[in-house]
């Protein structure tokens, strides 16, 4: 079964950056989508060893193609940052030759100040499965529990998904964090994970988990940063109008997939049902995700943030461009009765649009709300026309 992505990369006529989780699919977009002359697998031991003994080794390659504006696809170049510096001198050469650079971990490049090509080369990010490109395969109840991770998704049976994502997270843990070497104490950032996908959704107190963990504060900062570099979650800023308040508040973290936070949590056997807390958190995660995805792959100028009021009032979504704000509210019932939050915020702010994401089968409006079904909402965020 193939699943057409978003991301069409074959039309890219520039170096390039590719980042995204492991196994969200990078090597088979690159592979499937992307004519390409040389091919560099830097999970493969042989050429690893290879490019880190001779990386200038690139460049001969490179001249022995005889090709002017040749392809080459550099598959996890953070296991050699320093390959970065052979990149730019072959981009800058007569032969002018373009890069696909996929890589998992920012954080390595970050670490040993890599080469980032600054202004050579632009950044793309691939997430999991969205339903745009998911359609007639999606299962809303499926989707939530398991999320949209390529092989995860693609898996028939539930007891096998199970599995994949139970390997998926220690895997991570293994391969990402400990080969890595992007923390020294590992067994706390172990406890620290598996705190962590409570924390999904959650306005982060550094503080109260510093002390379940048994780490200072900074070392969850660390923690949390660690997962923002390797793509496996985002920071939600909190929306104020006030820049200066923007920086000084707490975020709320997301999981890139719904399927790894319920992993974390070891809920996977727990049955999801309709009008639960669990089901009402999951369907929020998804809907968040959703928009960064979409707002990712468009390229849209537009800022995403949460709002909440010092007593408790809350907006899960607030999409800014240009001074203009867009409200939404996400709901997993079909007909939401209490909009505290987003009719609070309507007060003190002049809104374009006022929006609840729900399972209503039909748009209708009450009091200058839009009820939209969740369908609709992904699907004009894709066309751009929720943001004009």
């Amino acid at each position: 079964m193939e699943v057409k992505r978003t991301l069409n990369l074959s039309k890219i006529n520039l170096s390039c950056f590719l980042f995204g989780p492991r196994q969200t699919g990078k090597t088979w977009l690159l592979k499937h989508t992307v004519r390409y002359d040389i091919y560099i697998d830097l999970l493969n031991e042989k050429e690893r060893i290879r490019y880190t003994k001779n990386p200038s080794i690139l460049s001969s390659e490179i001249i022995g193609l005889k090709k002017k504006n040749a392809v080459i696809v550099i598959d996890e170049v953070q296991k050699i940052p320093g390959l970065l510096d052979e990149v730019h001198r072959a981009i800058e050469s007569d032969w002018q030759p373009r890069f696909f650079l996929t890589g998992s971990s920012a954080r390595k490049l970050k670490r040993n100040q890599a080469n980032m090509l600054g202004g050579r080369a632009v950044t793309f990010q691939l997430f999991p499965f969205s339903y745009f490109e998911l359609r007639e395969l999606f299962s809303l109840n499926r989707y939530l529990q398991y999320g949209g991770l390529p092989n995860v998704f693609l898996a028939e049976k539930n007891d096998v998904k199970k599995m994949l994502l139970e390997s998926y997270v220690s895997t991570y843990l293994k391969e990402e964090i400990f080969d890595e070497a992007l923390t020294r104490n590992l067994p706390a950032f172990s406890r620290f994970l598996d705190l962590a996908g409570f924390e999904n959704g959650n306005i982060i107190n550094y503080s109260n988990i510093a002390r379940e963990v048994g780490v200072s504060s900074n070392s969850i900062k660390e923690y949390f940063n660690i997962l923002v570099d390797t793509h496996i979650g985002f920071f939600l800023p909190p929306f104020f109008k006030s820049h200066r308040k923007k920086l000084i508040s707490h975020p709320k973290f997301y999981f890139a997939d719904t399927g790894i936070s319920f992993a974390l949590k070891k809920i996977l056997s727990v049955e999801l049902t309709e009008g639960t807390p669990l089901f009402g958190d999951a369907f929020e995660h998804f809907i968040i995700l959703e928009t960064k995805k979409a707002l990712s792959y468009l390229r849209e100028e537009i800022n995403l943030y949460f709002f909440r009021t010092s007593d408790g009032a809350e907006v899960d979504i607030i999409l800014e461009k240009h001074n203009e704000i867009i409200a939404v509210e996400i709901k997993s019932s079909e007909m939401p009765q209490k909009l505290t939050g987003l009719k609070s915020f309507l007060k003190d702010h002049k809104v374009k649009k006022a929006l609840c994401v729900c399972r209503t089968p039909r748009v209708y409006e009450q009091n200058g709300i839009s009820f939209i079904p969740w369908k609709n909402y992904v699907e004009q965020l894709y066309g751009r026309m929720l943001l004009k």
